[in-house]
């Protein structure tokens, strides 16, 4: 007779192993999987395809409910296709067996074609296939169309921009459709992709429905305390779990061991954030260590992501590239803020402003441009840009911004192709350019140069300084993607201030160039101490660092995170 039941009544009935004796047993869904089958089943009753990225802690059984999930739907819908996609052979290979258990010890299981391939294949008259394949083969999803995918690993994959790329064309979007991305966030290059697809999904650029999985929520992640066993003291980091996730003791012990096996194994405590995320903030932390305070840039990044802002383009007299006037800002319904400016409050009549520019340094898509602009009397960031931008493109928009904001002082980073950017917009009469001075032969006497030259030495100067006023919360940032670019920030071992590989810091390049022109201001009084390029120190000298606004709270400091 039909199957009556449901889909999640159907896998529950599959067979799998305990992932702790081996032994089989019908799947029994644990915590992290009942939210995936609820996500399923809320997009299915709205008609809407089941496309879901899933970031995660280790070994939650998403993986396993995926590939439940692929053997059913082409099971049930005959002259349909599937393809799963690990990071190695290996992966793969561990797959094929899953299909093979569940296939058979599955009661109801249909005929099948007999392959050498790693593949299953239900025969005629159901004629479904199920394709397994290693990341390796970039060229997996060009070969045909799929009703089902599974993409698991991926933050492990060597190029997973290009392996999207080349298989989106190949699942329709369609109602029934069923696309799984899923990994543990594992750190090198490649998952910053992920953090930045991930952060995409969030904001609603991708079709994928962001679901992020911490480990507390698993059952399995807790050991009973012995009798008298007492806990305390407990560290900050814990008592924050306890108060705002829930955590109870025997949570805390299971977390408590993990770490100090992680570290007897010589990994770092950073690691163990990573495979065990209690927020989505930790599954992208560093082992370089960010250079800015981690705890604080997660909380101003929340306070950021509730932040509203119009989205749209600056126009001016496009007959008149020399145009003095002011221009207009044209909002924009599109959701794309790529090559559009950002405003997060309007240019009020009687304030001054500052603008820092940070040049992409080649015209390929690995390096933008950025522009901010902040208040010099509330030191809040006001507009932003950000885009695939050439120098000499970059000038007019810097100038429109500027324009819009009652003649902002332009600080330009003049290293490189940066002179450009500074030519072109002396070059169109901008009357508000930032000059340093320059050093004569002659004791005593200076000249202006050009722009702002970012030196190794003034960098590391200059970032201190972003860091003092953002973290003091002095300076106000109302960017989500500046804090995520934060996050990335790094002092590397031989001393310099960068970007982790693969990611970019043209944000915090601009944004720090523009809290350095506050300085430069007239005659607004000057409410922290920023370092000029006449004369610096490098010393970290809290004491000489006026803060006029109390800090806020914080429930810990990034070197207490884990309590060791």
């Amino acid at each position: 007779g039909q199957d009556t039941r449901t889909q999640r009544e159907r896998i529950e009935d599959l067979t799998i192993p305990n992932r702790e004796t081996g032994t089989l047993q019908k799947f029994i869904s644990n915590e992290t999987q009942v939210i995936l089958w609820d996500t399923i089943t809320d997009l299915q009753e709205r008609g809407l395809p089941v496309w879901i990225m899933g970031a995660k802690a280790r070994q939650v059984g998403w993986s396993t409910s995926a590939e439940a999930l692929i053997y059913d739907s082409v099971k049930m819908n005959p002259n349909t296709r599937a393809i799963t996609v690990g990071h190695k052979m290996k992966s793969a290979d561990n797959m094929f067996r899953m299909f093979n258990r569940f296939y058979a010890n599955d009661e109801q299981r249909l005929p099948k074609v007999i392959s050498s391939r790693k593949e299953l294949q239900f025969a005629q008259p159901y004629n479904s296939l199920i394709t397994i394949e290693s990341s390796k083969d970039v060229a997996a999803g060009v070969s045909g169309t799929y009703q089902f995918a599974h993409f698991t690993e991926m933050s492990l994959w060597d190029d997973p921009e290009t392996t999207m790329s080349a298989f989106l064309p190949s699942i329709p979007y369609i109602p029934g459709s069923i696309f799984i991305l899923e990994t543990v966030v594992y750190e090198g290059v490649k998952s910053v992709w992920w953090e930045e697809f991930w952060n995409r999904t969030k904001e609603g650029e991708t079709r994928f429905t962001p679901i992020f999985i911490p480990w507390y929520i698993l059952s399995d992640y807790e050991i009973p305390l012995l009798d008298g066993e007492d806990l305390y003291p407990y560290s900050e980091y814990e008592e924050w779990g306890q108060k705002e996730l829930g955590w109870t003791d025997e949570k805390i012990k299971w977390r408590r061991l993990q770490i100090r096996d992680y570290v007897k194994e010589g990994k770092s405590e950073v690691n163990f954030l990573r495979m065990y995320p209690s927020t989505e903030e930790e599954m992208f932390r560093s082992s370089a260590g960010s250079f800015f305070d981690f705890m604080v840039l997660g909380d101003l990044r929340k306070e950021a992501e509730t932040r509203k802002f119009a989205i749209g383009s600056l126009v001016s007299d496009a007959s008149d590239p020399f145009c003095r006037e002011m221009p207009s800002f044209v909002p924009e319904a599109k959701d794309i803020t790529e090559g559009r400016w950002l405003i997060y409050q309007y240019p009020q009549p009687y304030d001054q402003y500052v603008l820092g520019v940070d040049t992409a340094t080649s015209y390929d898509d690995s390096d933008y441009s950025s522009i901010d602009i902040l208040s010099a009397h509330t030191l809040n960031q006001v507009a932003t840009f950000h885009g695939l931008v050439g120098p000499l493109e970059l000038g007019p928009e810097a100038i429109k911004g500027g324009r819009y904001y009652n003649l902002a002082l332009a600080g330009i980073e003049t290293n490189g192709v940066g002179q450009s950017t500074f030519d072109t917009m002396k070059g169109m009469g901008y009357e508000n350019l930032y000059y340093r001075k320059g050093k004569q032969q002659k004791i005593g006497t200076s000249y202006p140069k050009d722009g702002f030259y970012m030196t190794d030495t003034l960098k590391g100067s200059v970032v201190h300084e972003l860091k003092k006023n953002v973290e003091a919360e002095i300076v106000t940032v109302f960017s989500e993607a500046h804090f995520r670019e934060m996050g990335r920030f790094v002092k590397t071992e031989n001393g310099k201030y960068e970007a982790l590989q693969g990611a970019n810091d043209d944000r915090v390049i601009s944004l720090a160039i523009a809290v350095q022109m506050v300085s430069f201001i007239e005659p607004i009084i000057h409410r922290f101490q920023t370092v000029t390029q006449d004369a610096f120190d490098m010393e970290d000298d809290d004491d000489d660092f006026v803060v006029n606004r109390k800090k806020r709270e914080r429930r810990m400091r990034q070197e207490t995170i884990t309590g060791y």
